[in-house]
Formats: structure tokens, sequence, C-alpha cells
């Protein structure tokens, strides 16, 4: 009877459900085997839920092991003078509105259809996927900017932010040791967003500075002003870098 209960219980993907016989002949046996495999199918549902939607399809696409190059819309955030706030308040305060702060910020992102791929600190990347319409990811990318400032100016975030919007090519896959992987993004086009964010974290207002790479996507569809050339660790020569008015 706990049996055929089960089986009606994980059609209804109740995949929590478990049978916890005590039996030891073949019906037990059955019973096990069945718990074992709704343990596991409830399982890759917590880890669906746990993975990007990225994450999802480059293992499906069997590239587990394997990684790639793509062109991704960047969004890097951070916070203007976090050492000197650290240092006035006690650990619990700190964490607490760090905690309240990342929880804002990411839910903006992913209700946007971006994905929070890393928490550093106090700082927090995101990447918006090239679709079939790229343009939505220009634009969702900004928005989300966009929304995140006016979230600050509302005095809806515990603590300031800066903001570098990017785009260029990134290498995707999974990163890690045995079962401890993750799958993330790295390049130049991260590095160079994160160096842009540190540089708005100079301004005094309006701290959020996106590279030409991503202006010339967009620059429609967004109100910007050339903010400079300006000199980023690792290159060579200026980059042009426009600020959000």
């Amino acid at each position: 009877t706990a049996l055929i209960t089960g089986i009606k219980e994980v059609n209804r993907e109740n995949f929590a459900f478990r049978v916890n016989t005590d039996r030891t002949d073949e019906l037990g046996a059955l019973c096990l085997s069945f718990d074992k495999i709704v343990k596991g199918l409830d399982e890759k549902r917590t880890m669906s839920h746990m993975l990007s939607k990225s994450a999802q399809l480059f293992t499906l696409k069997g590239n587990g092991e394997n990684s790639i190059k793509i062109d991704s819309v960047l969004l890097y955030v951070g916070i203007p003078n976090f050492t000197a706030y650290a240092k006035e308040l006690n650990n619990e305060k700190i964490f607490a509105d760090l905690k309240n702060h990342t929880s804002i910020i990411a839910g903006i992102i992913m209700k946007a259809g971006g994905e929070v791929d890393k928490i550093i600190g106090e700082k927090l990347l995101a990447v918006f996927p090239i679709n079939k319409n790229a343009n939505d990811s220009f634009i969702a990318a900004y928005n989300v900017a966009k929304q995140i400032q006016d979230e600050e100016k509302a005095n809806n975030l515990p603590l300031p932010v800066a903001i570098g919007l990017n785009y260029g090519n990134v290498i995707s896959g999974f990163l890690g040791v045995g079962n401890k992987r993750d799958f993330t993004i790295i390049g130049d086009s991260v590095n160079v967003t994160a160096r842009i964010e540190s540089l708005a974290e100079k301004l005094d207002k309006n701290r959020c500075l996106i590279s030409a790479t991503f202006y010339e996507q967009i620059k429609e569809h967004i109100s910007a002003n050339l903010y400079g050339e300006v000199e980023l660790k690792g290159k060579s020569q200026p980059m042009k870098v426009y600020q959000l008015t």
C-alpha cells in the first residue's frame, strides 16, 4: 500500500515522499530501491533550482568537462568606500546589511533575466546571455543598472552602489575539484568590467560607467555621456568609457 501511495506521490512530483519500510523481504528491497530513485529525483530538482539556466544548458549539451567561448553582457556591482564602512560597525551589522543589499540587487538582476555569476565579498558579477535578439540583453542590463541606481536614490538599499557595464567575449565552464565545482565565466572582458566598476566607485554621483563596446551596441536606446578615455590595468591603450546620465 505504501509503495502504491509513493508512486501516486511521484506522479504529483512530490519527490520528498519516502516509503521507509522495515521489511527485509523482496518487497522491502523494492521499497528501498524506490526511495533511492525518488531521492535522486529530489536531488536533481534541487540542483536544477541552484544552477543558472546557462549552467543547466551547458551541462545538457554535454559540455560538463569542457569550456566554451561566448559573447556576454556583463554587469559588475560594488560598494564605494566599503572598507571604511566596515571599520565603523560590528560584524553582525555589516553582514546583515550586506546580505540585504545583495539580496535586493540579485533579485533585480534575476527578474530581468540576468544571472548572478559570482559574489566576491561585497562585489557581485552578473551576466546577461546573448539570445536570438541580442538587443534584449543590452537593454535588460541597462535597465537593471538604472533600477539599482533608482533603488539607491530612494534609500531602499542599505549601502551605496557603483556599477560597471561591459560587453565582450568570455570563457564559460565549470571550475573546481571533484564535487566542489562552480559554473563561472572568466576572461579579459570580466577583468575590464571589474576595473570599470572600480573607476565608478570614485564618482560622487551617477556611479555607473560603461565600456565603449557596450555603448556602441545600445547607444540609440540609452542616455549616456562620454566620461573620457581612461587607462585600465592590463591595457596598453586608453579605453573610452561612458557615464550613464
